[in-house]
């Protein structure tokens, strides 16, 4: 959030607020490229220490996302990569399929809107759906 450069750190209910809007932050990024620690969110957060983070309820909100986080990439608590299963595998991309399936489609209808909409105004279809000319800045200098 503010990469420890402000001098002014949070404290109780508010500290609580922005490790939790962190911690979310770092569970969307499936990338993996932001794993979530302690030295991380010490980072993060703009802490002096990381004892701040050790107490009972946030140590516990800690290991909790960074068991997510392991499950989502596809690792292990011990930080090792473990493969998923050839079935696991095929499911995750049949839903990543279906989502791209759906994406496609709702695409083609608005698609197939302009189209009906151009035809009942009486506008060429043809060339509103031809290419863009390539943007000339030497023309309009002048």
């Amino acid at each position: 959030m503010d990469n420890g450069k402000d001098n002014k750190a949070s404290r109780g209910h508010d500290l609580d607020l922005l490790l939790d809007q962190e911690l979310a932050l770092m569970l969307s990024d499936i990338s993996g490229n932001s794993p979530i620690s302690f030295s991380s969110l010490t980072k993060r957060l703009g802490l002096n220490s990381r004892s701040t983070l050790h107490t009972k309820d946030r140590k516990e909100k800690i290991r909790q996302a960074i068991d997510q986080q392991f499950a989502i990439i596809g690792t292990a608590s011990d930080g090792k990569f473990h493969r998923k299963s050839q079935a696991d595998r095929i499911l995750d991309l049949e839903k990543k399929n279906a989502l791209l399936q759906a994406a496609l489609d709702h695409q083609i209808e608005m698609v197939c809107r302009v189209i009906a909409n151009a035809t009942a105004k009486g506008w060429d279809v043809d060339f509103l759906l031809r290419p863009l000319m390539p943007n000339n800045r030497q023309l309009v200098r002048g």
